[in-house]
């Protein structure tokens, strides 16, 4: 542990090291982490039982958990939520450590493994708080944890993901079609989309649904937002008015 960063001394009178503080501040990042991403972020090098001793200690034993409880995905696997004990800690938002309901556990995971497993590519979210930075959103509302910047050989894409919940196609594409809608309506984006570095992304089950839903995208896209994107831009390869990535994010 970094003596420049001692950790910190809770209310019982035990101490948590930089790294727990650390793997706190993870999982308040999306509202909920998986074992390996804490492995790969935080124990480098080592071993799977220091992952599991540390999540037990930060775990406790429910079903009052200390400041990280469990939460099940499918079958036997789980995630790792805050409790309000764990977000106060960090300063984190108290809704953060609110009960998750299913389309919320499906929503975070994909957007977890998106960011998380990139491969070769760099993505990094992109709070609110940052985009407003650089954007002209102020008294604006945006949705949580919905972008995301990607480094590419060209450039910084600015990247927006819509989740497949796995209703039908047509709920996924009109989703995805309002929000571009706001953001045209509104021009936050232009100037990316102009220099052709902002991305939409929907996450999807599998490849079957995938094809559907860039069937019927690009059909919309070109019905309800062809003029005003093709103002912008002109088509990108495969004929897309700006670009699009869906991707499968298997097992959820």
């Amino acid at each position: 542990m970094n003596s420049g960063n001692p950790g910190r001394r809770t209310g019982d009178g035990s101490r948590l090291s930089a790294r727990d503080l650390k793997i706190l501040a993870l999982v308040a990042k999306l509202g909920i982490s998986l074992f390996e991403i804490i492995h790969t972020e935080h124990f480098k090098g080592l071993h799977r039982d220091a992952v599991k001793s540390t999540l037990r200690r930060l775990c406790g034993k429910g079903p009052t958990y200390r400041y990280l409880r469990p939460v099940p995905l499918y079958g036997s696997r789980v995630a790792y939520q805050l409790t309000h004990r764990g977000a106060g800690l960090i300063g984190a938002r108290s809704s953060i450590a609110r009960p998750l309901g299913v389309q919320a556990r499906v929503e975070r995971f994909a957007m977890l493994r998106f960011i998380y497993d990139r491969g070769d590519a760099k993505r990094r979210l992109m709070t609110n708080v940052k985009l407003r930075e650089f954007y002209p959103l102020a008294g604006h509302r945006l949705p949580r944890q919905r972008f995301f910047l990607e480094e590419k050989p060209t450039g910084d894409y600015l990247g927006f993901v819509v989740v497949d919940h796995g209703g039908h196609e047509r709920r996924i594409v009109q989703k995805a079609i309002d929000f571009l809608q706001r953001f045209l309506r509104h021009g936050w984006f232009d100037d990316d989309i102009r220099e052709g570095q902002f991305v939409l992304t929907i996450l999807t089950l599998n490849d079957f649904k995938r094809r559907s839903i860039a069937y019927g995208l690009k059909k919309k896209l070109r019905q309800i937002l062809g003029k005003p994107l093709a103002a912008l831009h002109a088509p990108y390869p495969g004929n897309w008015p700006l670009p699009v990535e869906i991707v499968v994010i298997p097992s959820w």
